[in-house]
């Protein structure tokens, strides 16, 4: 008794059909395997033929030049005109996959990118998805990071906006987590009265460290600032912990009243040498008080505390 063929034992095309080749400019199959690591190996496509400025796309272990003269990428890549292509691709550096943009301009140094990174290694290491803009020869840019929180749970996840100088300098310039979000520098705004006048944030106020407690050289300058508009406050700076610290040591002298909240905050700040969290309280009196734990950091060492926003009047 003959059963009748299941879908997949049919023939598509049927064994009649023209086989492939050059005339019938066709490939039908159930399997392609490419294999090579060098020289001319992988999956090239061209338009309208084969030849020096056609490659559109191209699948390869490996870069090189094509038999044509064709530049051609790793992983996989696709080909504009004039210089531009769009290359996906898994890092060499970080095993993590990327998406880079190339303009093909002449002027273009650094291509903009997509890619995720591996931040901090370790028991508070934090995964990233960063936007990074192209840069021209005058080499400033600008870079989005969406970050993970921390594997062990001590730093909650967060974005950052930073901004590149000509120097090649970052700048952390907006921070956003669960507590809300900082601006660092001038805020501007339209004054709904006038439709024209700008209004720029508070300046930042310098702290004065106590128990020994002081500036650390090449970090963010230890102060803070009031968010008139919604009652907030932004603390920021890096501190060198001094020696004799404990639990419970007051790090600043206090500032005025306008930055005394109503109930005390608890913050978190890191410790740069170690890479370790360290819990501090913003006290009803203007005072920064270390919390520790005093094990995740030592005598000499930095902490910062990047950025961060409490309520005044709640």
């Amino acid at each position: 008794m003959n059963m009748p063929r299941r879908p997949d034992q049919s023939y598509d095309p049927p064994v009649s059909a023209t086989p492939p080749s050059a005339s019938a400019g066709i490939f039908r199959g159930r399997l392609l395997i490419v294999s090579g690591s060098t020289g001319f190996t992988g999956a090239f496509f061209y338009s309208p033929n084969p030849g020096l400025g056609n490659l559109i796309l191209s699948i390869a272990t490996h870069s090189g030049v094509d038999p044509f003269g064709n530049a051609f990428n790793s992983d996989l890549t696709i080909y504009g005109s004039g210089g531009s292509k769009l290359w996906l691709n898994i890092s060499n550096f970080s095993g993590l996959p990327g998406l880079s943009f190339y303009s093909g301009q002449s002027e273009e140094v650094d291509q903009g990118a997509i890619f995720e990174a591996i931040n901090v290694p370790g028991a508070t290491q934090s995964l990233s998805v960063d936007l990074v803009s192209p840069k021209n020869t005058h080499n400033s840019g600008a870079q989005i990071s969406l970050i993970s929180a921390a594997k062990d749970g001590s730093i909650p996840g967060n974005m950052q906006l930073n901004w590149f100088d000509s120097a090649g300098g970052a700048h952390l310039v907006q921070f956003f987590n669960q507590n809300g979000g900082s601006y660092f520098g001038a805020v501007q705004a339209i004054d709904p009265a006038t439709s024209d006048t700008t209004l720029a944030g508070e300046s930042l106020h310098a702290l004065t460290g106590a128990n020994s407690w002081t500036q650390s050289t090449g970090h963010p300058t230890f102060g803070v600032r009031v968010w008139a508009q919604n009652g907030e406050m932004e603390l920021i700076g890096a501190l060198v912990v001094p020696a004799g610290f404990v639990a419970g040591q007051i790090m600043n002298a206090a500032p005025g009243l306008p930055y005394r909240p109503l109930n005390a905050q608890t913050l978190f700040a890191m410790d740069l040498t170690n890479v370790n969290p360290i819990a501090l309280v913003w006290d009803t009196n203007g005072h920064l008080i270390f919390q520790g734990p005093a094990a995740n950091t030592a005598v000499g060492h930095v902490i910062q505390i990047a950025n961060s926003n409490m309520d005044l009047i709640n």
